[in-house]
């Protein structure tokens, strides 16, 4: 319960107009880097293969906090979801205007699953409410809020073998 109060406080911080964040320049490759390999163990669990193509030296002014948590959020969605056996695949990219991490695993998806109301809050797909996975239906919120405030975006899909999280955030 207390993770639900902190993540709803979370989220309401970021609806707030003004709120006074401490931009820094952060290393995201290094972010990304950390943030991914603290979920070696747990994926390692189900005996998922993890690819990671993270470029170098990819920075921004941000929030570290905020953009640690955005990359944590869906780097354990992946996690609780990915098929035993199965992959995670990540990547760390840039475009002309965006950063854009990409985050791909195999999953046993609904054939109606409605990629966009992932990002609403609470909500949760029928085969993802059981006590196995846990969680409230917010994470995905919080990580799209993030994204957002950063000029950007995220967005899912289904793949032919899972579904895949595409985080755009603009470079400037």
């Amino acid at each position: 319960m207390s993770k639900l109060i902190s993540d709803l406080l979370s989220l309401s911080k970021m609806d707030e107009i003004g709120e006074n964040v401490v931009m820094d320049q952060v290393n995201l490759s290094a972010l990304t880097t950390e943030t991914v390999n603290s979920f070696q163990e747990v994926v390692g669990q189900k005996n998922v293969t993890l690819e990671v193509d993270i470029d170098d030296n990819i920075s921004l002014k941000g929030n570290a906090e905020q953009l640690k948590q955005m990359i944590s959020i869906l780097t354990e969605n992946a996690s609780k979801y990915v098929t035993e056996n199965g992959y995670i695949r990540i990547s760390l990219k840039t475009d002309r205007k965006h950063i854009i991490f990409r985050i791909q695993n195999t999953a046993d998806l609904e054939e109606n699953l409605d990629c966009k109301r992932l990002f609403d809050r609470f909500y949760r797909s029928d085969s993802s409410r059981n006590s196995e996975t846990g969680g409230h239906g917010i994470g995905l919120s919080i990580a799209k809020k993030i994204a957002t405030n950063y000029g950007g975006d995220l967005s899912a899909q289904k793949s032919d073998d899972g579904i895949y999280f595409i985080a755009e955030i603009s470079k400037g």
